[in-house]
């Protein structure tokens, strides 16, 4: 995946501040939640070129991001000179010590990889006591769709319909990233496998919610929307996590 990532790297930086959809929505969403960076020790995992990192840098008091493409750390060190970003691995954050933040993001990053519980107890353990992980995944109605060969499926004895994979399926899928040929591994998970992962990983779930784009309310995003079939869709699903004071620091 490193290598995919670092091939596709160059086109990932042209576009990542103004990729549909994903940054259309996030964005608003990261607004509501700002009160939770205010005076905090943040750390982005999976960070990109740091597109996210404007809104909160506002309001923390220092920010780390981290990925694993060499190419995207150094665009990103281009593009936003004065942030600290560094190469490193979600499931390892090689040189990141425990207890060390205050909050955690990881924005659509979890999907693209194979153990994302190791990601998680790794970002738990670099949380204080009672810290918190705002996560960003692609929703799985989405990454469904790739499953889906028609409507409507056989299974034994009962049609079920293609939806059913958002809630009862684990796949791997492959995606071509900005229209190359460079594919993208990405894994398929129902949402309560990643409530489960939150729960092991020592979270207390705070919140959740799905991020879709709505007739009448999100216009500019509509012809593109309709072209994509993500019209009233879930897109995203967001989760705040709290770090229990069970678990360990």
């Amino acid at each position: 995946m490193r290598e995919c990532w670092d091939a596709a790297g160059e086109r990932y930086l042209a576009v990542a501040d103004a990729e549909f959809g994903w940054a259309n929505l996030t964005r608003p969403f990261i607004e509501t939640q700002l009160a939770l960076f205010e005076g905090a020790r943040v750390l982005d995992v999976g960070c990109g070129n740091g597109r996210f990192s404007d809104l909160i840098i506002k309001r923390a008091a220092s920010y780390l991001g981290i990925d694993w493409s060499s190419v995207i750390v150094d665009g990103a060190r281009r593009q936003r000179p004065s942030l600290a970003f560094r190469v490193g691995d979600a499931e390892t954050l090689d040189g990141v010590g425990d207890g060390t933040f205050d909050v955690a993001v990881a924005l659509n990053v979890l999907q693209n990889h194979a153990h994302p519980e190791r990601a998680l107890k790794r970002i738990s353990s670099a949380l204080g006591a009672g810290g918190h992980v705002l996560i960003v995944i692609e929703h799985p109605m989405r990454t469904s769709k790739v499953r889906r060969a028609a409507p409507l499926e056989q299974v034994g004895a009962y049609v079920t319909l293609g939806l059913d994979h958002a809630y009862d399926l684990a796949f791997t899928y492959r995606s071509v990233f900005l229209g190359d040929d460079t594919p993208i591994l990405g894994w398929h998970r129902p949402l309560r496998s990643y409530l489960a992962m939150l729960a092991d990983s020592g979270f207390d779930l705070v919140y959740f919610t799905e991020l879709a784009i709505h007739p009448g309310e999100d216009q500019a995003l509509m012809p593109e929307a309709v072209k994509r079939g993500m019209v009233g869709e879930p897109v995203f699903a967001a989760f705040l996590g709290r770090k229990s004071s069970s678990a360990p620091t």
